[in-house]
């Protein structure tokens, strides 16, 4: 039996699929400049954004992450935030 934290296959596949579907509803809300696991974003974006910022005179950066952050959202408030884009109840199921 494989550990909990490696989802099996058929997992990764309902996964990949549900994240196919959501996952163009929600980006259209997210704040432009988050980098961190969005689509066509990653870590070089993010350091050219930097490079912008440093050029027109901004001198600070600030970074953080709040430990077990997603561990502890409220799953029913996010649930009831996620219906209000999502209506079908297949799947806020198998969220």
């Amino acid at each position: 039996m494989l550990p909990p934290e490696i989802p099996v296959i058929k997992d990764r596949i309902i996964q990949t699929a549900m994240r196919n579907v959501i996952e163009p509803i929600f980006e259209t809300k997210f704040y432009k400049h988050s980098y961190g696991f969005r689509p066509k974003c990653g870590s070089k974006d993010a350091l050219r954004r930097i490079d912008e910022l440093m050029k027109v005179g901004y001198l600070y950066i600030v970074e953080f992450d709040i430990k077990a952050y997603f561990d502890n959202v409220d799953k029913e408030i996010l649930i009831s935030k996620i219906q209000e884009r999502i209506a079908d109840n297949r799947i806020i199921k198998l969220l």
